[in-house]
């Protein structure tokens, strides 16, 4: 809904471009060479999007972007034309983040009343993230926000002096209570590099020298920002020291033991290790395609052939990774060397018009204004390494602000031009093609959404039939996936299947495998149905590349040995349960895994001891086989003495003969 608003907002600004009077445009030598930057990404992305599995995916990616960029433009081009545009941003994002307190006070307050009742301690969970979608988002916006306050306060006297004050006091509480990790690396590390930085260029090199009242509130200033940097950490008797020190501890603790990462395990149930597996899946698929990369939103497609599990829950095939949790290894994953190159360049490229408005600055103002414009674009680049502030729609817009005021507040000149009619109108039509674009994706992808919902609640009521219905309407060129990756066409299989109809599933969950190749619970159920169809060979292929997934999915792992079992493969059936650990099972696993082991126990016996007695002999440990053994408890104890099954099974039924 956010990207519907925007295209639809960036299509009003396009027309009001093509219809407006001819005026002068402004045009800067480095706005230039930025534009030609931005263009050089997007041409990069689109040489990336021909390697994308899904190209209405990789489309819809190249749209956002493309829009997003054209903000930024278009905020060039309007901020131009205010006087006072720090202070009318400023007065936007103090009720913005108004608006989002307001939200994020009430679900704290549901919170703690929720903690008092059941008579819990208080945590800030995932939850508590005003209208933003969780408390990570909430605090990297809250971070993203405070350079309009903090430059505003150096701007503005009395009253409005003291409404911007609350409003950065507001953005720090709310990032030190939420202990938001990267929002905290960010704070620290942007404050810290933005000051030395803009501090350089604020004293060397002008051609005039500062004043020592001008000194001092630069470095009182500074000597406040570390202030409370470190106070962020050290605040008493909150949980922020101890969650660094947890995860700390837990980076720690899987460089010590790396075999921690393939093992599953209740110690793996933690976000550092689903970072870990992530970054270390983002390295294989690197190291598999090191120059182009793998192509445009083929990350959460692809990541997955490296390995997945680590936990039980993890193991079940429904926790679906869609990113690295690191806007550079996704860039580098995707779009190779040149698309990293492209995106470090922009903030580069920022921090270099910045250094240069810095040193050719007149006024204190203006060097303010850089110094927090630096922080924000600083904050965003520290954020990019520990989360995905790229794929935030209202980050992002965030930072094409910033980006545009690093032009619009430049004391260089540049150089001034009147645009004709016939290049104004022409990137009017560009600009509102583009827009037009977004608004037909945005629209199909929300009312995607809208019906993957109804269809979910009919998969929930087993209605099957309306489960069919709504995925159709909800599937398009542009949403061939949900937003966990699963693919329309897996739903629909799933409604055929659960209606009898095999053949159909089947056709459906084929098409399903190539728009989303590793995802787990698409090759289970595919398996199934080319077992069900008599296709056995290819059924033990998909549930083998299911299992290339995920090692120890136990679903996976009963199915796989059930088709060999039902193939006459005993030893190989025998292999594939014998991999399963029958510990934490759920109730259908366990009564199944009970079911299949037996069975294939038996299988084994038979044909053990057929092979070794003459008929009589054979006859009467049968008896023993099928009357008096409990051929589980044989396998447990074989398991833990270290014998074979059949060894095991020969020296009981050698006891049992003995003792008649």
């Amino acid at each position: 809904m956010r990207f519907l608003l925007c295209s639809c907002l960036l299509g009003l600004f396009s027309i009001l471009w093509v219809l407006r009077p001819a005026q002068p445009v402004f045009i800067s030598r480095q706005f230039l060479l930025f534009l030609g930057l931005l263009l050089c990404s997007l041409a990069w992305m689109a040489v990336s999007g021909f390697q994308s599995i899904n190209s209405g995916d990789a489309l819809w990616e190249f749209i956002r972007i493309s829009i997003l960029f054209l903000f930024c433009i278009s905020f060039i081009m309007l901020f131009k034309n205010i006087d006072n545009v720090v202070e009318v941003l400023g007065i936007f994002s103090f009720v913005s983040i108004i608006i989002f307190s307001f939200y994020g006070s009430l679900q704290l307050i549901t919170a703690l009343n929720s903690a008092e009742l059941s008579h819990t301690k208080f945590q800030v969970n995932l939850f508590i993230g005003s209208s933003l979608g969780n408390k990570n988002f909430f605090a990297e916006v809250m971070v993203m926000l405070i350079p309009l306050q903090a430059m505003n306060i150096f701007r503005q006297k009395g009253t409005r002096k003291i409404i911007f004050m609350l409003g950065l006091l507001l953005c720090l509480v709310w990032i030190i209570l939420l202990q938001s990790f990267a929002s905290w690396l960010a704070l620290i590390f942007a404050g810290i590099i933005a000051v030395i930085y803009t501090g350089i260029y604020k004293f060397v090199g002008r051609s005039s020298a500062p004043s020592s009242g001008e000194r001092k509130r630069y470095f009182l200033g500074a000597i406040l920002l570390f202030a409370f940097l470190i106070s962020t950490f050290l605040y008493s008797g909150s949980r922020g020291i101890q969650t660094i020190k947890n995860k700390t501890g837990l980076f720690t603790q899987y460089i010590n033991h790396p075999e921690l990462i393939d093992s599953t395990t209740t110690i793996n149930d933690n976000s550092v290790f689903e970072r870990i597996l992530s970054w270390r899946n983002s390295i294989r698929m690197i190291e598999d395609h090191p120059l182009l990369g793998a192509g445009l939103n083929n990350w959460k497609l692809l990541q997955a052939q490296y390995g997945m599990g680590g936990t039980p829950f993890i193991n079940t095939g429904m926790v679906h990774f869609e990113h690295p949790h690191n806007d550079y290894l996704l860039i580098l994953a995707e779009q190779g060397p040149i698309g990293l190159l492209l995106y470090i360049a922009f903030f580069l490229f920022l921090l270099h018009t910045i250094k240069i408005s810095i040193a050719h600055a007149k006024d204190a103002e203006t060097r303010n204004a850089m110094l927090w414009l630096a922080f924000g674009i600083l904050s965003f680049a520290v954020l990019s390494s520990f989360a995905y502030p790229r794929s935030r729609m209202y980050v992002m817009l965030v930072l094409m602000l910033y980006a545009a005021l690093v032009f619009v507040l430049s004391p260089n000149p540049g150089k001034t031009i009147s645009m004709n009619k016939n290049w104004r109108i022409s990137i009017g039509l560009i600009c509102l093609l583009i827009s037009s674009l977004g608004i037909f994706a945005a629209w199909a992808r929300f009312n995607g959404e809208i019906h993957t919902q109804e269809m979910l609640r009919a998969q929930y009521a087993k209605n099957y039939d309306r489960m069919l219905r709504e995925a159709n309407k909800a599937e398009s060129y542009m949403y061939a996936m949900d937003l966990t990756g699963t693919p329309m066409s897996w739903y629909m299989g799933m409604a055929y299947f659960y209606s009898g109809k095999i053949n159909d599933a089947l056709s459906f969950y084929e098409s399903a495998e190539k728009v989303n190749p590793y995802h787990l619970r698409v090759l289970n159920d595919l398996a199934t149905s080319y077992e069900q169809s008599g296709r056995a060979d290819k059924a033990i292929e998909k549930y083998r590349k299911g299992l290339t997934v995920a090692p120890n999915f136990i679903e996976g792992l009963l199915n796989l040995s059930a088709t060999y079992f039902n193939t006459g493969q005993i030893d190989s059936a025998y292999a594939v349960v014998r991999k399963i650990r029958a510990v934490n099972l759920s109730v259908k696993d366990a009564q199944n895994y009970k079911l299949f082991l037996n069975a294939i126990l038996l299988a084994k016996a038979r044909s053990h001891l057929g092979s070794q007695y003459a008929d009589e002999t054979l006859e009467r440990k049968m008896i023993f086989l099928e009357q008096d053994l409990n051929l589980e408890d044989l396998y447990l104890k074989s398991q833990k003495a270290g014998h074979t099954f059949e060894e095991e099974l020969d020296q009981t039924l050698a006891s049992m003969s003995k003792k008649l």
